[in-house]
């Protein structure tokens, strides 16, 4: 047993002389993000989310887009040159339970373009001070 009021030695670690600015060090600079560093130029890369388009349900439910049997369109675009298009139907009853989204793709430059149709689902929450807030329902859930 070790006792208590015993000092016991312990050994100080080693220091070592690192430099801390390695640019004074090497007399270099050190660069990132140069050619070829990243995945966006990669072909066969996974497409995130950040590479697709969105569509915000609450922009529609503002402008007044989300009634039923009301048709809509929507186009995203970069440097005045239409980069994307979706269009929109709604349906339901006394509020709108579901949209379909129509739009043309394809997988690759060479590839023939397909037309899509997606339904997908709505849903209505309550808001604090009243009215209805709408919510897509994943097609995959």
């Amino acid at each position: 047993m070790v006792n208590p009021m015993e000092i016991q030695e312990i050994a100080a670690p080693a220091l070592c002389n690192l430099p801390y600015d390695f640019v004074k060090k090497t007399g270099r600079k050190i660069l990132m993000g140069g050619v070829g560093s990243g995945n966006w130029y990669r072909f066969d890369k996974k497409t995130t989310t950040g590479d697709c388009q969105s569509i915000d349900v609450r922009y529609l439910h503002r402008e007044g887009l989300l009634e039923p049997g009301h048709r809509f369109s929507l186009s995203w675009s970069r440097a005045d040159s239409e980069t994307g298009s979706v269009g929109g139907m709604v349906s339901g009853e006394e509020r709108p339970g579901r949209v379909l989204l129509y739009y043309r793709h394809r997988s690759g430059l060479g590839d023939e373009w397909k037309d899509v149709q997606e339904p997908v689902s709505l849903d209505w929450s309550a808001c604090h001070f009243g009215g209805e807030s709408p919510w897509f329902i994943c097609p995959g859930a």
